[in-house]
This record gives structure tokens, sequence and C-alpha cells, in this order.
């Protein structure tokens, strides 16, 4: 028995290979690509959490009870950026601010706390979005920049006193990482830069908030898009 010859490739049989790679991409029929490049990059919209129902009041509360945030104004920040992607992406037509919520919650200190129902009630809210901070840093080891937040998130009917997020039957709360990218390689150190990053970080938690309640294109997920979310 004899071995096969092995089989030479020319430069013109390269080519001709090469074309038929191309060729594949482009007809109808040839369905390799997409679906590879679909798992390599994922659907091409990151959809929405929960659809909250346009025709009724909302409103944001963002508790930071154990003053994990460094400032009342980067609370406030959050909420207010996030209602306000709502607004703009035309999610709900009417919001209760942020703001009002927050009072109500800051006047606990003068009687018994009030529970997520009643606040919502209280502001005159149909629906309540709930969000306890756990987390909120711009570096894990004090030297490398990685600014993150870690919330909390729910979402009650406050007529029905039902829980809309997570659905009834899952975890009590919808666990939101946020993440931003930063360009230094290292913790900021001036006092200026630490406030500058700070707002940025929570102006990005507000926007990715809000995204939990309507469809994103993955193209215009990353931060550098977020003008589109809070445009006038």
């Amino acid at each position: 028995m004899t071995a096969d010859r092995p089989s030479r490739r020319t430069p013109r049989t390269l080519l001709a290979l090469a074309v038929l790679g191309v060729a594949c991409v482009v007809p109808a029929g040839c369905n390799i690509v997409a679906p590879a490049l679909m798992i390599a990059q994922g659907p091409p919209k990151i959809e929405a959490k929960l659809k909250l129902d346009k025709e009724r009041t909302h409103v944001i509360l963002i508790d930071d009870r154990r003053s994990v945030l460094p400032s009342r104004n980067l609370r406030e920040l959050i909420g207010t950026t996030a209602e306000q992607a709502l607004l703009t992406k035309e999610v709900v037509k009417d919001m209760v601010q942020s703001r009002i919520a927050a009072a109500q919650v800051r006047g606990e200190r003068f009687g018994a706390p009030m529970s997520i129902i009643e606040v919502a009630r209280a502001v005159k809210a149909d629906v309540i979005i709930y969000a306890t901070v756990d987390s909120f840093s711009l570096t894990v080891d004090g030297q490398s920049l990685a600014p993150t937040a870690v919330l909390r998130v729910k979402v009650i009917d406050a007529q029905s006193e039902q829980r809309l997020l997570p659905p009834p039957g899952e975890l009590d709360w919808y666990p939101l990482t946020v993440s931003l990218p930063s360009a230094a390689a290292t913790a900021p150190t001036s006092q200026t830069q630490i406030v500058s990053i700070q707002t940025d970080l929570a102006h990005w938690t507000g926007i990715q908030l809000a995204r939990l309640f309507y469809d994103v294109e993955r193209a215009l997920a990353a931060p550098g898009n977020r003008v589109r979310d809070v445009r006038q």
C-alpha cells in the first residue's frame, strides 16, 4: 500500500479558498457566521427586567440609611438621573420627584420608620422603585481605580401591595452592580478628582437603574452613550 501523496496548495488554490470563505458570509443560505457572532456578542438588545405601566404614577426612592454614599447630593443625583431617563425614554408619563420621597424618609427621625408602601402612598405614587445602596467605592485595593456601585432593587405596587420586581417566588431583591470604566489606572488623590469621579459614578448608576425598565441597544450600552438616555 502506498501512502497518499500530500496535497499541494498553490497560491492560486489558497486564493480560491479565501474567496469561497468570504462568499459564504454573504448569501442568505450560509448562516454559520451570524449565530457565531450572536454567541460572541450576545443578543442585539439588552431587554428590560420589567416593563412599567406608563399610565401609572411612579416614584424612585434611593435609600442610604447606612450612609454608604459620601454625600446626600450623590443620592439625589442617582434618583433624579434615573427618573429623567425614564421620562426621556417615555417609559412613564408621570413621576413623583425622588427628592420628595427622600424627604418622607428623612422625616422618620421624628416618628416610627415608614414602610416602602407607606412612602409610596404618602407621595401619592401608584408604584415605587426602591433601591438601597450597599456599596459605592472608587477602588477595591486603595490603589487601582475601579469605580463600582452595588444596589439592591425592588419594585412594589403600592395599591395591591404586590412585588413586581423581582417577580413573586424569586429573590427578595434584584441585585444591580454598576461599574464605570476609566482611562486612569490609579485611584485619584486630589479632592477635586475624587468628587468628579464620584459624581460620574452616581450619574451612571442612575442610568443603569433606569435601564432595568427599558430595552437598550447593546451597541449603545456603554457609558459614553448615556447622553441618549437623558437628553432633553
